[in-house]
Parts: C-alpha cells; sequence; structure tokens
C-alpha cells in the first residue's frame, strides 16, 4: 500500500496493487509480469476521488 498525494484536494490518497495482481504475478510467473503493467489505483481519504497514477 502506498500513500500519494490526491490531484483534485491535495489530501492523502491510499491504494495500489491489489492483492489480485501480486497473487496473479506470483502464479504465472515468468508471463505474470505483464500484470504489473496494470495502472495501480489510488482512491483519496479525504474527498473519495479515484485515480490511476
Amino acid at each position: 500500500m502506498a500513500w500519494v498525494s490526491c490531484p483534485q484536494c491535495q489530501g492523502k490518497a491510499k491504494g495500489g496493487r491489489g492483492c489480485l495482481i501480486i497473487f496473479l504475478v506470483i502464479i504465472t510467473f515468468p508471463i505474470g509480469l505483464l500484470f504489473l503493467l496494470v495502472k495501480p489505483t489510488f482512491v483519496c481519504t479525504k474527498c473519495g476521488f479515484k485515480f490511476n497514477t
């Protein structure tokens, strides 16, 4: 889990890659490394805005 700044309200946003993505990378290694190309999703704790980095 990572903390980043929200682009709308400059509050803290938490999120990142989900457990499913990490699981798929491990199970389908080495082809599963392509799952790391999926952009992580973050949600602002202040305004609820969802965004990708």
